[in-house]
């Protein structure tokens, strides 16, 4: 697909969204098998950034779908800022957000309040506006595009609610028997 369509700029979003979910996934498997303490904070940190970028991710596919163009660089770094913040703090200091790791027979983490606030605050503001861009861009679109973006609109609302709610909300609130 992403070899198919070199003009369609949506599908570098999409496959840099893919991207971020298959590295989610990896990290999520990662942290479950894990059986050392550094393995599960740097599993723990890498599916923290991959979500992070499935977020950033989802809101340019949706900027790209509404204006029907790639954003200017400039915009596109700008809108980065937090991704790349986020990165920069999980690879340089991962207890920032993650208060400690347990092994168990169910790994689990137990976050810092404050800042896992502030990274739930991204996320759903990035998904939320994707969503709505992604919206917008169905509503104006012809009837050729229509369905494409109708199938995009409802990829990223199905899959978004279900990780928030698995691997955000959840977590937020000690329950990380179910990340998986």
């Amino acid at each position: 697909f992403l070899l198919q369509r070199k003009n369609d700029s949506i599908v570098y979003f999409f496959f840099l969204t893919t991207l971020g979910a298959a590295s989610w996934a990896f990290g999520i498997a990662l942290f479950l098998i894990a059986d050392t303490t550094a393995l599960l904070l740097f599993a723990a940190s890498f599916y923290y950034i991959a979500a992070a970028l499935i977020a950033l991710s989802a809101l340019l596919a949706g900027y790209v779908v509404w204006r029907r163009r790639m954003p200017t660089f400039k915009m596109a770094l700008l809108i980065s800022v937090p991704f790349l913040v986020i990165t920069t703090v999980m690879i340089n200091d991962p207890s920032v957000l993650l208060h400690s790791v347990t092994l168990s027979e169910q790994n689990t983490a137990a976050l810092n309040s404050v800042p896992y606030v502030v990274y739930g605050a991204y996320f759903i503001f990035y998904y939320v506006a994707a969503l709505a861009l992604l919206f917008r861009g169905y509503k104006n679109a012809s009837r050729v595009q229509k369905p494409r973006f109708g199938y995009f609109f409802g990829a990223y609302t199905f899959a978004g609610l279900i990780g928030m709610w698995f691997s955000l909300f959840l977590p937020g609130l000690g329950n990380y028997s179910l990340i998986w």
